[in-house]
């Protein structure tokens, strides 16, 4: 079948009904070798059988589909067994795409070679495109869009996280923000215990001390403080509030947590030179 309709990969499934409900199992298999590359199975009441469809399409292709989607994996582990020189278009951006995914700034570099060669061979990529255009927002530094909302963006966290559990690492710092915005704390810490203190940047180290001393847990939190400040030693939290147009809530919840975290409060002198209005806190000086 495969070979007929030209693809590399066949979702097939099957459905069967017994009394009052219905079992629908799917797999997708690999045209050329016959190789079961996934399965699922649900199993639901049958008199909700249009919600079950929706509910099967939604994560059949999000468990597939997408970047960190197993048909692109299965590419990745075929480019990864040619030699570099052999690698064509599809393949390179395949592999820029796996380094985008763990988001720290030797990998987003080489995303971005490998991009950048993939659209050298093949301009017309456009995929190619959009996964280099998104390798340099992300390298240029890491925000969120900030709506006020906290509880609806956990909420789309939630859905986000149940359409495809093995989501690419690099969505563990999104959703870590919109768990804590949310006072979702543990949740919050789920998503950075994925990423390891090796890949604690400013940001990513800030809300994971910050909600572990929300969680009272003051001595972790404390040691990652210590431990980011040898990093960075110029953070500090009027610095933090200054850098994005957060709302007063969450500006708030910042200024309380990291006080707890044990973070520097003032800005060291001239760092908010450049603002053209800078929060400054109760005790610090003027720019």
């Amino acid at each position: 079948m495969g070979a007929a309709l030209k693809a590399a990969f066949i979702v097939e499934g099957l459905i069967q009904r017994q009394a009052d409900r219905v079992r629908i199992t799917a797999q997708l298999v690999e045209s050329a070798t016959g190789k079961h590359i996934w399965s699922d199975r649900w199993d639901r009441p049958e008199n909700d059988f249009f919600a079950i469809q929706t509910e099967i399409a939604e994560q059949v292709s999000n468990r597939l589909g997408g970047g960190a989607g197993l048909i692109q994996e299965a590419g990745r582990r075929e480019a990864h067994r040619k030699p570099p020189a052999n690698l064509n278009a599809y393949e390179l951006y395949l592999l820029g795409t796996e380094r985008l995914e763990r988001v720290n700034r030797d990998d987003l570099e080489e995303a971005i070679r490998l991009l950048t060669r993939s659209l050298e061979l093949d301009p017309s990529l456009a995929r190619a495109w959009i996964e280099l255009s998104h390798a340099h927002k992300v390298l240029a530094g890491f925000g969120a869009a900030m709506f006020g909302e906290p509880e609806r963006g956990a909420e789309l966290a939630d859905r986000a996280i149940s359409l495809n559990p093995n989501f690419p690492m690099w969505s563990t710092r999104p959703l870590n923000v919109a768990y804590f915005w949310a006072g979702r704390y543990e949740d919050a810490l789920r998503m950075t215990d994925r990423l390891g203190p090796d890949n604690y940047d400013r940001w990513v180290g800030t809300f994971r001390a910050a909600a572990l001393a929300a969680l009272g847990r003051t001595d972790e939190a404390r040691t990652l403080v210590a431990f980011i400040l040898q990093k960075y030693p110029d953070l500090s939290i009027e610095g933090i509030i200054a850098n994005l147009p957060f709302t007063e809530v969450q500006r708030n919840r910042l200024i309380e947590t990291m006080s707890l975290a044990g973070f520097p409060r003032c800005a060291k002198s001239g760092d908010l030179a450049k603002l053209e209005k800078p929060v400054r806190l109760l005790g610090c000086g003027s720019p």
